[in-house]
């Protein structure tokens, strides 16, 4: 005898991906509603690696970044930190652990950014700002009773917490590139409170 919801989990998770690509389509058409000026398109590599999209305005940029956690893989964390939470949780006190699985997580950022160029070059500019990330992906436990019956269960992991980051960005004079780097202070208020430290490259193109 197998128990498994699995099945609506996985439709669960697919929702919530769909939903962070409509919050991001929100974000984009929030800045088009704002006026935006330039518009760049990139890529990200680093903790979220993904796609990344900055709307450089008068006042506020305002960058977006849509893809994969790093630490967030399903092996940042070790099998005893899983079989830890596993026998907190009181739905599971008469069951015993035996593994667990982790799909591929996604993430979403929005930081509203404030930027200055440095003295040394008009191009090269800092820049530094605030804003939300959201993260999500799927465990599923396997696991039995005293009498060998085999279950799986499984979940779908928020987190949802504030970034703070700092950056250092630059764009070409004769080429529609711009090149950047930043570190980023993931401050997580849900489901558990913690702190972590991201950063990334990436390049974009811009558009006039």
């Amino acid at each position: 005898m197998t128990k498994t919801n699995s099945g609506s989990m996985l439709s669960q998770f697919t929702s919530l991906r769909a939903l962070l690509l409509a919050v991001a389509l929100f974000s984009t058409s929030f800045v088009f509603g704002q006026g935006a000026g330039t518009i760049g398109l990139g890529i990200k590599a680093g903790d979220p690696t993904g796609l990344s999209a900055k709307f450089y305005r008068k006042n506020t940029d305002i960058e977006v970044v849509v893809g994969r956690p790093y630490y967030f893989s399903g092996r940042y964390h070790s099998e005893a930190y899983f079989r830890k939470r596993f026998y907190k949780n009181d739905k599971y006190k008469y069951y015993s652990y035996s593994t667990y699985e982790a799909s591929n997580p996604v993430a979403l950022q929005v930081h509203f950014l404030k930027s200055k160029a440095t003295k040394s070059a008009k191009e090269l500019k800092w820049y530094l700002g605030l804003g939300p990330q959201l993260r999500a992906h799927k465990i599923e436990y396997h696991y039995y009773d005293e009498y060998r019956r085999w279950y799986s269960d499984s979940y779908t992991n928020i987190d949802l917490g504030v970034d703070g980051v700092l950056g250092l960005e630059y764009t070409f004079s004769d080429l529609p590139l711009s090149i950047f780097a930043d570190v980023n202070l993931f401050l997580e208020v849900v489901d558990n409170v913690n702190l972590y430290l991201q950063g990334g490259v990436g390049v974009r193109y811009n558009l006039k």
